[in-house]
């Protein structure tokens, strides 16, 4: 199978607290995107690359946000975990990156109690990825560490997410905190440690994966997180994962589990969630009760 040729093959989970795809084939092109990314390999090891070094093979990583990465998962089953630098799920894990740099190679042993524990959730016939979650951050424990902002950071945080899909610039965000543009740009990048730019795009694929759940078309999708067509949205996801978007949604070899909350969103998106589920919700219960619906 030529490198052009591979394609991911699995099943792409999708819920409140994460994203996980667990699957054969995974291979991008370099890459770096504002979540940090777990993974470990359920047979034999994957090659991963950083930066600009060498290829080498693994068992198991922890890459820190906004951290150059590259994978090569021919042939190999893995399951990679995308991490919210603003989530709980961060704070377990966030801590290794500060005692041991950006890229965590993840010690045999622990990876051999990861493959254990993670096909004996996959063998069960109920699996939730929300279990395989909770269990892998569990082992994984490297001391809590959130990330940290100021007050002023956070209401733009807050009020980006919001406003969205409606574009907000840097001078209505700088008024808002109190800064000169000049200052609130230096201030965000350094605290969020991606640009303005690199984070609203963050969000807009946050919110094409739940117009894409509720059934919309990629054109729809699109439109509604504020992207200026489906060609923008695909170049996006492209340069944050290194694979195209038709790679993992509508592919023929990946199927997408979406799996709405039982109890209200929490979280750092909880509200702005809670309308986005409810889409979801509503779109699932018309299918079941058309028959006719696609």
């Amino acid at each position: 199978m030529t490198r052009a040729a591979a394609r991911p093959r699995g099943t792409l989970h999708f819920w409140q607290d994460g994203v996980a795809f667990v699957g054969t084939d995974v291979v991008n092109d370099p890459h770096r995107h504002f979540t940090a990314s777990l993974a470990f390999t359920l047979s034999r090891p994957f090659r991963a690359r950083f930066d600009e070094e060498r290829w080498r093979a693994m068992h198991g990583m922890l890459v820190a946000p906004n951290a150059r990465q590259q994978m090569d998962a021919r042939g190999c089953r893995v399951v990679i975990f995308q991490i919210d630098p603003e989530s709980g799920a961060y704070a377990q894990v966030g801590g290794l990156f500060a005692q041991r740099g950006r890229v965590v190679e993840l010690p045999a042993s622990l990876v051999a109690r990861l493959r254990a524990g993670a096909e004996a959730l996959l063998a069960r016939v109920d699996f939730q990825a929300a279990a395989l979650w909770s269990f892998v951050l569990g082992e994984v424990q490297g001391g809590a560490q959130p990330l940290r902002v100021d007050r002023r950071v956070a209401r733009a945080l807050e009020l980006l997410k919001r406003e969205l899909p409606r574009r907000t610039d840097v001078a209505t965000l700088a008024a808002v905190v109190g800064l000169s543009p000049s200052r609130f740009v230096h201030v965000f990048n350094g605290q969020v440690g991606t640009s303005l730019r690199r984070y609203v795009l963050w969000l807009r694929l946050r919110h094409v994966v739940f117009c894409l759940a509720a059934g919309r078309s990629l054109t729809e999708a699109s439109y509604d997180a504020g992207f200026a067509d489906s060609a923008h949205l695909c170049r996006t996801f492209r340069s944050m994962f290194g694979l195209p978007l038709s790679a993992l949604f509508r592919s023929r070899g990946v199927k997408v589990v979406v799996t709405p909350p039982t109890e209200p969103p929490s979280g750092p998106h909880a509200r702005e969630d809670r309308e986005r589920w409810a889409v979801v919700a509503a779109e699932r219960a018309r299918r079941r009760s058309s028959p006719h619906a696609a």
